[in-house]
Parts: C-alpha cells; structure tokens; sequence
C-alpha cells in the first residue's frame, strides 16, 4: 500500500533528462587504450535507464540523499522524514518506482574540497565519490561532472547540465562500467535519476 504521507513520485520522460545529459567522446576508452582485442571495444557511454520526479513543498525539501550502492537511495528530508526511493528493473529500465518510510541515520557530506581541472581552465567543487566515481560541481557552467574510477585524466566521462545534490554509484567487478543514480534538481524539479555507465 502507498503511504499517503510520502512525497509525490511521478516517472518522467527519459528524453527531457537525456537531452541534458553530454558525453564526453574525446574520454580515453579503457579498452581501446588497452588494446584487448579478443574482447573488442567497449565504447564509453552513459544511457538514462529511468527518472524520477520528486515533489517538494515549502515544509518539506530534500537536504541530502546516501546509498551503498546505486539503489535504494535514502532521501533525507528538512522535516526529519526519510524515505528510501527504489525502482524495478525490467527490459533494461526502470520502472514502478515506489517511496517508503525508513529511519533517518548518519549520513556523510562532502564539504569543501576543490580539485583543478586543467582542461576545464577552472576549479571544481567536489560533490562526493562513489564506487570510484567522482561527481564535482562546475559552479560556473551550473553542471555536474562525472568523472570514471580509476582515471588517470581530469577529463570528465560525462556531464548533466544541472546542478547535482548526490551521486551514487557501483562499480562492475569485471568491466569497465557501473551504475550511477544522480540526485539533482532540473528547472526547480526535484529528479532521480539512474544511468548505466561505461568507460
């Protein structure tokens, strides 16, 4: 049964997030630059599989959002309410997702670092680090930044022109990918949203 006191959850169309979302194809592919031809090339891609708008009221806003992985993701909310977002995965994308009431823990923030991206000419605020993944923040250009495990470049996998409030991610134990679910606010909507990432 819903709960009649959790926020409003409606699924939206993947291409209004699609369309923000940018890869950065000059990003050096793991496989190719491993050249692992009996495997074949593992083009980098970051491919929407659901988004998620959230309701927020004047009592009631999202402060923060924590997963181990990259679903369920709790979302802690200014009137002391948590509630934990999740969603089937069927066909290849998400679906039924659903809102249910679970208790508030700890949750970590990451405060204050900055890290220079060269190729960007600017600075970086980080967001928070998943899995490997990297999301930082271009207060300038008003996007989020990814970057994948393990670079050894600062040039982002992909950015959302949008300003994140979490990234959550899990890596793959045996290829180059993983899934990552973004917490970010799209013209003043509060959106979930989860992508399969290769890199």
């Amino acid at each position: 049964m819903d709960d009649p006191y959790a926020p409003h959850l409606a699924r939206i169309d993947d291409d209004s997030v699609s369309k923000l979302i940018r890869l950065n194809l000059a990003y050096p592919n793991w496989y190719a630059t491993a050249h692992v031809a009996s495997i074949g090339a593992f083009p980098p891609r970051a491919k929407l599989i659901g988004a998620f708008s959230i309701t927020e009221t004047k009592k009631r806003h999202l402060v923060a959002a924590e997963s181990p992985g990259f679903l369920p993701v709790t979302l802690f909310f200014s009137d002391g309410e948590c509630y934990a977002f999740g969603a089937n995965y069927e066909g290849g994308m998400l679906s039924n997702g659903h809102l249910t009431q679970v208790p508030c823990q700890h949750h970590n923030l990451y405060e204050g670092e900055r890290r220079a991206f060269p190729n960007l000419e600017r600075d970086l605020r980080l967001l928070g680090r998943s899995w490997g993944f990297g999301a930082w923040i271009d207060d300038k250009a008003q996007s989020t930044l990814i970057t994948a495990p393990s670079a050894k470049t600062d040039q982002p996998l992909f950015s959302l022109d949008a300003v994140s409030i979490s990234m959550m991610a899990m890596q793959s134990p045996d290829t180059p990918s993983g899934d990552l679910t973004l917490v970010s606010r799209i013209k003043g909507k509060l959106v979930v949203m989860t992508l399969e990432v290769s890199y």
